[in-house]
């Protein structure tokens, strides 16, 4: 896990990319690296490294195969390495290291652009290949690892691991913010893809990788896409055999491990695979005293039972407003859920004695467990048209009383499919709402621009529970789940690795037919994996979710007030000065609107455009 730099087609200053890719250094403490060329082609590589896999001083980045004259830095890791160079080595390839990155080195120069097909991990990278002018950068298929990139009026190209590391290299002087990535982030709470949150900079999207060289500038290419049809019906009975094959790979390293553990399905069933492959891996669980959602004393009973050491997490919130004021501060484009700090707190505490950690993440997006899968309608409630098309201007013009605020709401989830599942994971704003409190910059947004995050993953050939997974696995799990967990855990240092996020899970979940069984979110396949080794509560316990359990501190709603009053959002007329106005008091989404807006506020404070 790593951070990394690049920039080809143009020469920035040598303070301004060292003070970019000291931006970085939280990814990466334990070395820094840089590489640069001049003929016929300035390019220019910089890497942080956090050091996992071969620790010693071949490892670090940039690696180069001098024979080829490939240059390369990465972020993450490849866990199919090891069999991937014995193949390489079986083709006459001489390896100089034990890095799994090495491997990408030597399988670009053997397949090409098409040596993606044959790398299985999380990963962003950039390569230089001199001979041939060209520039591969790419991202893995789940968007686990993140890549920006910008062009520059020069005609060059830069690409970093977190945004804020481009601004201030030459062409990347900040622009403002991307108008419709501040939509995105008040309807979402995150930026998709291919937004980011400065205007000229852009993330690679998942499964995607762009070539770049002097002739024919910045091309975008896709190598991967999840299955868009069923196929026949599976095995399910070898699901543990495919599990545990594949978190065999993921314990590839060479420092030890550590695991996340809720008192949950997905995290126990990590715990549970890595006891039955042979290991023992201290386990951490957030703790929330007091609170009737604490799953600490759960999660401890099955460390317990499964032979793993354990420690709970405190976290009380009597700092809250302090603790997301950091958070904000720190982040490099804004993330306005609760749970960014419980990700925060719990790999502080782990980044302190490991580098490593296993994660269930992506259990609920493979096995339908999100409470938005439940009751999935074979056909939608009738709308006259007339009463959905009457509720986006009355939106625009004034905000609604409750009641009819409700009934938009309704009218809204009714028109498809798609709008009903992106209502019931982003209960915010309103797609009129948003453009109606944005109209002082002139922000359009109407329910294609909402939609088309999720649009461009929709599939009609899969059954709709099938389809929809698809959808949020590409879309939330990627710019959610996967960001929220790199940032968090990046910040400290922390690597993340999540198992059920490889791609041989990914397809064989997604192209299975639909299962009755799994409509009620209940996982039959994982609870009959771990049923045996673990207390019976955990197959008794409903879904629990990461989410803040903290009581808010008194004075919450005046400093949000004030944080929204005092930002750029109101000093550079983005939002509107009557805003209170859509926030009424008996709106029941009173609370997640402040919380977003004010988030997006004090971000906003923080990194002024």
């Amino acid at each position: 896990m790593c951070g990394i730099l690049a920039e080809v087609g143009q020469q920035s200053p040598a303070a301004a990319r060292q003070r970019a890719l000291d931006r970085l250094r939280h990814r990466g403490p334990d070395h820094g690296g840089q590489w640069s060329a001049q003929q016929p082609v300035p390019v220019w590589l910089g890497h942080r490294r956090l050091a996992i896999v071969d620790t010693s001083s071949a490892g670090n980045q940039p690696l180069h195969l001098h024979a080829a004259d490939l240059h390369l830095v990465g972020n993450g890791e490849i866990y199919n390495a090891p069999a991937l160079q014995k193949t390489l080595e079986a083709l006459g390839h001489v390896f100089h290291s034990h890095s799994d990155n090495e491997a990408i080195l030597h399988a670009y120069r053997e397949w090409g652009s098409d040596c993606l097909a044959h790398l299985e991990g999380m990963f962003a990278f950039v390569l230089w290949d001199a001979r041939q002018q060209t520039l591969l950068a790419a991202r893995d298929r789940m968007g686990i690892k993140p890549l920006f990139y910008a062009a520059t009026p020069a005609g060059g190209l830069v690409l970093a691991s977190e945004a804020s590391a481009l601004v201030g290299l030459d062409g990347v002087a900040q622009q403002g913010y991307e108008p419709q990535a501040l939509s995105h982030v008040l309807a979402y709470g995150h930026i998709p893809d291919p937004y980011a949150i400065w205007r000229g900079v852009n993330k690679l999207s998942p499964g995607q990788f762009l070539r770049w060289t002097p002739q024919q500038g910045l091309r975008l290419h896709t190598y991967w896409s999840p299955p868009s049809q069923s196929d026949a019906p599976s095995d399910d009975q070898a699901w543990g055999q495919r599990f545990e094959q594949v978190l065999q790979e993921h314990l590839l390293s060479d420092v030890p491990l550590s695991l996340f553990l809720s008192g949950g399905l997905d995290s126990t069933s990590v715990a549970v695979g890595v006891k039955r492959l042979g290991h023992q891996l201290k386990a951490f669980s957030l703790g929330f005293p007091g609170h009737p959602r604490d799953e600490s004393a759960l999660a401890q009973a099955t460390a317990e039972r499964l032979g793993h050491p354990f420690e709970a997490v405190v976290m009380d919130g009597r700092d809250l407003l302090q603790q997301v004021d950091a958070a904000l501060l720190q982040q490099d484009e804004p993330h306005l859920f609760g749970s960014y700090l419980t990700m925060l707190n719990i790999c502080s505490a782990v980044a302190k004695e490991y580098k490593v950690v296993l994660s269930g993440d992506g259990g609920d997006e493979l096995f339908a467990g999100y409470n938005w899968y439940r009751d999935i309608p074979t056909a939608l409630p009738t709308l006259a048209p007339w009463k959905a098309a009457l509720a986006k201007p009355l939106l625009r013009h004034s905000p609604l009383p409750a009641a009819l605020l409700e009934r938009a709401r309704l009218a809204f989830a009714c028109c498809s499919p798609l709008h009903r599942h992106a209502w019931r994971t982003s209960q915010r704003f309103l797609p009129a709402e948003v453009e109606a409190l944005l109209r002082p910059a002139a922000i359009r947004y109407d329910d294609e621009a909402f939609l088309a995050p999720l649009q461009r993953w929709f599939t009609p050939e899969l059954p709709l529970v099938r389809a929809l997974q698809r959808i949020d696995l590409m879309s939330f799990c990627s710019n959610h789940v996967c960001a929220k967990v790199d940032r968090a855990s990046m910040a400290h240092a922390l690597e993340v690795r999540v198992p059920y996020l490889d791609r041989r899970l990914v397809e064989w979940a997604i192209s299975r037919p639909a299962d009755p069984r799994e409509a009620q979110g209940s996982k039959p396949l994982i609870r009959d994996y771990i049923a045996p080794h673990v207390p019976a509560q955990v197959l008794e316990q409903r879904k629990q979710g990461f989410s803040l359990r903290t009581t808010p501190p008194a004075n919450l709603e005046s400093t949000f007030v004030a944080w929204i009053e005092q930002s750029p959002l109101i000093s550079q007329s983005i939002l509107r000065r009557d805003w209170p106005r859509f926030l009424r008091a008996d709106d029941r989404l009173r609370a997640q609107k402040l919380w977003h807006l004010a988030l997006l506020a004090r971000w906003m404070h923080h990194h002024p455009a």
